[in-house]
């Protein structure tokens, strides 16, 4: 059977996704171990309810931390920063909140191919939800 032009670009850019992902691959298994700050902390030791908050919004954004964020920012799962680990958020929250609501509303994929899913998995929460649970999480971290 003979293939059309469109068959064979089609066939050529699939080649060309499947090359790209076999080198970012490649690239996150590099053989020089990269310093992971946000594994700093000992995984499990962050304990919210330790924490005397005033805040409304700190207090519903502990409650919605709990309940979601927490799976992977208390373990530092697919890289995320382990909350209360300072030195990690430090450059994350020098970056302003708006920069932080988009990459935890939208989703984001860090430069050690570290991933923020969008709203952490979790479409039903609301952006303000989403919002309010990192303003708990930079509070938490500074």
């Amino acid at each position: 059977m003979l293939r059309t032009s469109n068959e064979s670009i089609d066939a050529k850019l699939l080649a060309l996704c499947l090359l790209a992902v076999g080198l970012m691959t490649l690239a996150a298994c590099s053989s020089e171990p990269k310093e992971d700050v946000s594994q700093k902390s000992t995984p499990g030791t962050f304990d919210a309810m330790a924490l005397s908050l005033t805040d409304p919004d700190h207090v519903a954004g502990r409650e919605i931390w709990m309940n979601t964020c927490q799976t992977c920012h208390l373990r530092g799962l697919t890289g995320a920063p382990m909350i209360g680990n300072k030195e990690a958020w430090k450059p994350r929250i020098e970056k302003g909140l708006d920069t932080l609501f988009n990459h935890a509303i939208n989703g984001f994929i860090g430069p050690t191919y570290s991933e923020m899913p969008p709203k952490g998995g979790f479409a039903e929460l609301s952006d303000e939800e989403v919002k309010k649970a990192v303003k708990f999480m930079t509070f938490a971290s500074k």
